[in-house]
């Protein structure tokens, strides 16, 4: 069995707090989304991350709940496996496919002093962070810019 768990729209929409917990104790496959945009406005992962782990430590009342460890993997693989996609890795390999996002924690003064990378990404870490993302294994953003379409192609596109 399994369950996406979208703590943004679900937080827009007033419809409450998944029992995260308990769907993982009862051996649901939890996933984490974004769901569309009627209900949550930003499609950010990242932020769905964080908010996501806080809204679980805030109701079960622990502080280390839901932490680097597990919601990367929530977001990744149990998201994947919602889905029906072999998503699960076990980190990069010579010749796997392979979809990277990689941080500059320096592009956000607020990431700063970074003492701990994994829980500076989970409590921290935004759009703004992101340096280079490799789509099966092609660059598709560099130094935080689209690689595949020009500025001057977005300007005129949404200028229409």
């Amino acid at each position: 069995m399994v369950a996406f768990y979208n703590p943004l729209s679900n937080m827009r929409l007033g419809s409450g707090i998944a029992p995260v917990i308990a769907m993982r104790e009862a051996g649901l496959r939890v996933g984490l989304g974004v769901d569309g945009a009627a209900g949550n406005d930003t499609q950010d992962i990242l932020e769905a991350m964080r908010i996501g782990a806080y809204l679980q430590r805030a109701a079960h009342r622990w502080a280390d709940l839901l932490g680097f460890a597990e919601m990367p993997a929530i977001a990744a693989d149990g998201a994947g496996e919602v889905l029906g996609l072999d998503s699960r890795t076990d980190g990069v390999v010579a010749g796997a496919r392979a979809d990277l996002v990689l941080h500059r924690f320096e592009r956000d003064y607020a990431c700063l002093p970074v003492r701990d990378p994994g829980a500076t990404l989970l409590t921290c870490a935004s759009s703004r962070t992101v340096d280079t993302v490799l789509v099966a294994g092609e660059a598709v953003v560099r130094d935080g810019r689209s690689a595949r379409l020009s500025e001057a192609f977005l300007v005129d596109v949404l200028s229409q």
